[in-house]
């Protein structure tokens, strides 16, 4: 089985129902897996990672899995992002906390790791 390589992509986060427009722009590998990626946005919103999370694909919600109850939540510990999303594609990431969902979006144009 031959294993598919990293490509860089490009995802820009932004705030929706905000006023102005808050946004940011990263560089991941497509290979990161859903729970590291909730830790770059973290990051790069300037958040302390003080909320549960999760990302809504519409049919599937992937978070963290917690053992107390059941509530439909897959784990995202091991799940890549470019098995569940391609560039030019979106998703939603909602902290369950707060009243405001961001959107992700890879932007088109995915380049290889040392591709200028």
């Amino acid at each position: 089985m031959v294993k598919k390589q990293a490509q860089i992509w490009t995802i820009k986060l932004r705030l929706r129902e905000i006023k102005p427009v808050v946004w940011r722009r990263i560089e991941v590998p497509s290979t990161i897996t859903l729970a590291d990626l909730h830790q770059v946005i973290q990051t790069a919103m300037g958040w302390t990672n003080s909320h549960l999370h999760d990302f809504d694909l519409g049919d599937v919600r992937y978070g963290m899995a917690l053992d107390d109850f059941d509530d439909g939540m897959t784990d995202d510990t091991g799940v890549r992002l470019d098995t569940i999303c391609q560039p030019g594609g979106g998703f939603s990431q909602i902290p369950p906390a707060k009243p405001v969902a961001w959107f992700c979006e890879p932007l088109k144009g995915a380049k290889e790791p040392g591709a200028a």
